[in-house]
């Protein structure tokens, strides 16, 4: 922090007196008796006890000052993984690996907890095959190799695809097995966050599929599995399908594998992905694990019953909500331990209130005076531990962000687990060091200035952009209007358009009721909400162009129907290529420009274009006129070639024909 406490009182007196012939220059009495030099002494002397007090501030106020903003420094976070067992040679047992088991690094300075129990069995995933109404395809082979992915569906997803598994074991009867989708996810538009326990709460999937094994009843058929959790919402997000395994399967041959194995499959129900899944691995026998140590009943310290104490915990930065702190407290003539409660400031505390505060980056617990929060009993004897932690975690923050396959080794197997190797097949995230103070400030600002809520047509196609859980490539906001062409008071239509593969993304009612929910809680009170998908408008272009020499006519051809798909798309159109603005006509002379910009292009002699959808025009120019909320798509032109010797002379359109350089 600056000094500013940097001045005496008489040296602040004395500049002030000095400024006076320049802001003041006919206020000549410059004496004591004067009641100007009285009002200037004052001022002084509060100038000086300011700057005293502003250099007495500390780490400690300024936090205070965040906390007033809603902002405090965010703990040390630990880092997430996923850990998959495969069993050793020769063992065919299921092995049951406990809940907060601990696995290590190479190195073992890294240790990594399990976050809940799992059976891992022998089964084996030895076939996987998509069928789609076109076909059926044998991905069996790419779920072992790396940078390879495979749409389960096909590339349409449409109703009655299906994805067959096959294993060569049955699964236990009634255990609890999860199967992990990993999902190719390095598209141009970043799926938004979404807390993954909050995912089934804002997240509406856009499609619906069933999940189904193969039974013994009736001679084979197929029944429905047992899900008792889709982290992935109808494969929509990569995580784990976790169900219970089945009384009666039965094996049988599927696909060009002459192997009986036991089979579960996914069917599409109801068809809506903007994305068809793509999955880049599946996996079993994976569990998510964290990187964190625990400890048990660790001896605090004795309390002697002064106001103020402070103790320190053996390990830290401390996982945040982990600590389990309690006291030995007398009631009666026993004694007994007591819980006390963790809150994050004294200032509201009470003094019965059994509260303490935990710094978690250095480990340091805090207790309350009598008069906020209050005392921890003094010992009856000293030394006696009368303070202790029940259990609480550690955790190394930012150095848990270990890569892929390093964690491989046990902490302290029993024989079973030994009979297990272990690896994680991507790299932990999410470890996060304890935030500074500078970083809150900044953070502080940015909140300061970003939208809290949405009162104009940008705040609103902003907010849609963020929704979590979805791609949102474009929104627009568009007034409401009546038959008339009225606008409609207090309504708002936002036309939204999920980022897709497909030619004309169209938004599920899935997609549209997420945008929805997640900007109602935003809107004003007196604001009614329509979110809505784009009407399309289908174009097709007829030219006809000459080629230059030295280019295969074909290839011109090519090149050309590309880069009219490219300019008119609702993603990648118009001339800025963003998208195709909402509501633009198609010009002639636009697609004329486009047509002789193309490589190996050298006269274009004639262009047209038609096009079909809601509410478009034809003016005389031959150009297309759509409404405000549509977009434009197309799936095919027709290119026609001529001799290059042809003059290239006018024969109508904006432009005639243009001759390329």
């Amino acid at each position: 922090m600056p000094n500013l406490d940097d001045q005496t009182y008489e040296q602040i007196v004395e500049d002030a007196l000095k400024r006076i012939s320049r802001y003041a220059p006919d206020w000549t009495d410059h004496n004591v008796h004067d009641p100007g030099i009285t009002f200037l002494e004052l001022f002084s002397w509060l100038t000086e006890l300011q700057h005293y007090y502003l250099d007495q501030i500390r780490s400690e106020n300024e936090i205070k000052y965040l906390q007033l903003l809603g902002q405090k420094p965010r703990a040390a976070q630990a880092a997430n993984a996923a850990v998959t067992f495969t069993h050793r040679a020769g063992n065919d047992a299921p092995v049951l690996v406990p809940a907060h088991t601990q696995l290590t690094t190479h190195e073992g300075d890294v240790i990594f907890e399990t976050v809940e129990p799992l059976l891992a069995t022998a089964a084996q995933l030895r076939s996987i095959i998509s069928f789609q109404p076109s076909g059926i395809a044998d991905y069996s082979d790419a779920n072992s190799r790396t940078g390879l992915h495979f749409a389960s569906f096909g590339s349409k997803a449409d109703v009655g695809s299906m994805l067959y598994l096959g294993f060569n074991h049955a699964f236990p009867k009634d255990e609890t097995i999860p199967i992990t989708f990993e999902l190719y996810d390095r598209y141009p538009v970043v799926q938004n966050p979404v807390d993954g326990e909050d995912r089934c709460v804002w997240v509406s999937p856009s499609a619906e599929i069933a999940w189904e094994y193969y039974s013994s009843a009736s001679g084979g058929t197929w029944a429905p599995l047992n899900i008792a959790t889709d982290e992935t919402l109808n494969l929509s997000f990569s995580g784990r399908v976790i169900f219970t395994a089945p009384n009666d399967p039965m094996q049988r041959t599927i696909g060009r594998l002459k192997e009986n194995l036991y089979w579960i499959r996914a069917r599409v129900m109801k068809a809506g992905y903007e994305l068809p899944p793509k999955v880049e691995r599946i996996l079993l026998n994976t569990v998510p694990v964290i990187q964190r140590t625990s400890f048990h009943d660790e001896n605090v310290g004795s309390s002697n019953g002064f106001p103020g104490q402070y103790f320190k915990l053996a390990s830290f930065p401390v996982v945040p909500k982990s600590l389990k702190l309690q006291m030995l407290e007398q009631s009666g003539t026993d004694f007994e331990w007591t819980d006390w409660r963790q809150v994050d400031s004294l200032d509201a505390s009470r003094p019965t209130d059994k509260h303490y505060v935990l710094q978690s980056d250095s480990g340091r617990i805090l207790f309350g005076d009598g008069v906020n929060g209050a005392i921890p009993q003094a010992a009856q004897t000293k030394g006696d531990i009368t303070i202790r932690a029940s259990i609480y975690q550690s955790t190394l923050g930012v150095k848990g962000n270990v890569g892929a396959g390093t964690i491989t080794q046990w902490l302290n197997p029993t024989s079973e687990l030994r009979t297990l190797e272990l690896r994680n097949e991507q790299p932990a995230s999410g470890g996060t060091s304890h935030e500074t103070i500078e970083a809150v400030q900044v953070r502080a600002r940015q909140s300061l200035q970003k939208e809290h809520s949405a009162a104009t047509s940008e705040d609103y196609e902003t907010f849609a952009l963020r929704t979590p859980g979805l791609r949102v490539a474009r929104a627009k906001s568009i007034p409401l209007q009546d038959r008339n062409g009225k606008a409609t008071p207090g309504v708002i239509m936002i036309v939204v358009v999920p980022y897709s593969e497909f030619a004309n993304p169209v938004p599920s009612s899935g997609f549209l009721h997420t945008v929805c929910r997640h900007l109602q809680p935003l809107r004003l009170l007196t604001t009614k909400l329509r979110i809505v998908s784009p009407d399309y408008v289908r174009a097709s272009v007829e030219a006809q162009i000459s080629v230059q020499s030295g280019y295969h006519p074909d290839t011109a051809q090519q090149k050309t129907i590309e880069a009219l798909l490219r300019y008119l798309h609702p993603l990648t159109g118009g001339n800025a290529g963003t998208g195709w603005p909402f509501g633009r006509p198609i010009y002639v002379s636009e697609l004329y420009d486009v047509i002789k910009r193309t490589p190996g292009v050298d006269c274009v002699h004639r262009v047209s274009v038609s096009a079909s959808g809601k509410g478009i025009k034809h003016n005389a120019e031959g150009s297309v006129i759509i409404p405000p909320h549509s977009l434009v798509f197309s799936e095919a032109h027709q290119i026609e070639t001529v001799n290059a010797d042809e003059d290239c002379k006018p024969r109508g359109g904006c432009h005639g024909e243009q001759r390329t350089k």
